[in-house]
This record gives structure tokens, sequence and C-alpha cells, in this order.
């Protein structure tokens, strides 16, 4: 009931779809430079693997410009402060509402594709090295990564009970794990 991850193996399947929607289908997918089949099937993997569980969290969609302006109000020590707070406990309601216990590969997956994919935090890539970490490359200056760096600290304390460390560079953080 969490993810759901591709096997490998498609089937055909026949659907029934208004003409402006598959005409706007159609401007997207030439767009996009790939197939209608191709967009519709990211389209529902993105419902099944993300926004299904969005509209039954109570989640708010919030426009960058606005979240910029609570920036601005908000001090570093209050951001970190929430960040810690809402870190170690909101992922674990999501994940605890969808059926799925809170892994290493799970908290990848949260870092990877919902926080730096889907929600769009950050971009985000993750390296194996001697002592794998995320790079996460910010966009919302320096008071957003001092949220962002409590907050996965605390979603590591809290679900994995693991200490990580953190190094900023300029605005942007490496996660070690």
């Amino acid at each position: 009931m969490g993810f759901v991850e591709r096997i490998g193996e498609s089937i055909t399947r026949s659907i029934r779809l208004d003409k402006a929607l598959d005409a706007e289908l159609n401007k997207e997918a030439e767009r996009l430079n790939i197939s209608v089949s191709g967009l519709t099937e990211h389209i529902v993997e993105n419902y099944l693997n993300h926004h299904r569980w969005i509209y039954r969290s109570n989640a708010l969609t919030i426009l960058i410009p606005t979240l910029k302006e609570f920036l601005e109000h908000l001090d570093s020590d209050t951001l970190a402060e929430i960040g810690d707070s809402v870190g170690g406990i909101v992922p674990r309601q999501g994940y605890l509402m969808r059926g799925v216990s809170i892994d290493e590969d799970v908290a990848k997956a949260h870092i990877l594709g919902i926080l730096g994919g889907y929600d769009n935090w950050f971009t985000v890539n993750y390296y194996k090295q001697t002592r794998p970490y995320f790079f996460i490359r910010n966009h919302l200056g320096e008071k957003w990564i001092t949220f962002v760096e409590a907050y996965i600290k605390a979603f590591y304390r809290e679900n994995l009970s693991k200490e990580i460390e953190c190094v900023r560079v300029g605005d942007n953080l490496q996660v070690l794990l």
C-alpha cells in the first residue's frame, strides 16, 4: 500500500477520455518529447505513489513566492525548531497512513522521491561512496536550508534512531549517512 514499484512488464489497457483531455494530453506528451502512453503511465504512477496520499492527508500546496515571504519573517532559530518538530513526526504519520514502516530504503525514497521529486523542496542527488550521502541543492536560500537540515536530522533520528551529519556548502547541504 506504500510505494508502487515498477516490475518491467506492460499490459495493454483501453481507457476513455474526453476529447479535450486527450488533446491536452497529446500536446503535453509532444512538449515533453515522450509518447502519450509514457506520459499516461507517469501520471498514474505520480497519483498512486504521491497524490492520492496528499489528498488524504490535508496537505496544502503553497507557491514559492508565498513560502519565501514566510521565510523572510521567521528567524533561523525558529525555522530550525519547526524543522526539528515536524521532521520526526509528520513523515511517520504519512507512512503509517500508507501502511509502510520507515527503513533505510523508505528514508532514501522519501528524500529523493518525495521531498526532492514530487514536493519540489530541493534538487537532490544520492551518491553511494564509502559513506553514502545526499547532495541537496537549495533554491530557496539560507533560511530554507536551515529548516531542511533540521527536518532531515529529525527524520532520521526519530524514525531510524540514527544521527546523521550535515555539511553546509554555501546554501546547499551534504547529508552524510
